[in-house]
């Protein structure tokens, strides 16, 4: 998919008490520039939650980056995740979501609060925290996942 908005295997889970509610799982889709969309579907079929998350009112629950060696050994020492070991972005998300972050062997390397979306890391990524300014027209943090919001997977 390369249109002006995708979604790639966008989920979304809702806790309410005990129970986990499911209100999308794996919706992809992509809207071109100037394309005119409807959204239609039953009630409950996620409707609201993909109006939502395109909307920034609401972020997807799951995302994913691929990083390369050195970002793995480097986050094993409890560093921020910076753009340049990002070699590839999964699903859709939002600034603020939890995301995984894997060595290229699918290994669970961390997890943590990304401060770029997947649409933006998929710009940013493999390249240098000083490169972020000229490739987005803006720069709020140099890093992706600071370490303070970061768990490294001791396993």
């Amino acid at each position: 998919m390369s249109g002006y908005i995708d979604f790639k295997n966008v989920k979304k889970k809702y806790k309410m008490g005990e129970v986990e509610i499911e209100a999308l799982s794996g919706v992809d889709f992509s809207i071109n520039k100037g394309e005119f969309v409807v959204v239609a579907g039953a009630s409950g079929a996620g409707k609201s939650t993909i109006l939502n998350i395109l909307g920034g009112m609401d972020t997807a629950s799951e995302g994913q980056v691929i990083v390369d060696d050195g970002a793995c050994e480097a986050l094993k020492t409890h560093t921020s995740l910076l753009p340049k070991g990002i070699k590839e972005v999964e699903g859709s998300f939002m600034q603020g979501s939890v995301i995984d972050v894997l060595s290229y062997k699918g290994q669970l390397i961390a997890r943590g609060i990304t401060n770029y979306s997947s649409d933006e890391l998929k710009l940013i990524k493999d390249h240098h925290s000083d490169e972020i300014e000229s490739i987005l027209h803006y720069k709020d943090y140099d890093e992706v996942i600071h370490a303070d919001n970061l768990v490294i997977n001791k396993g």
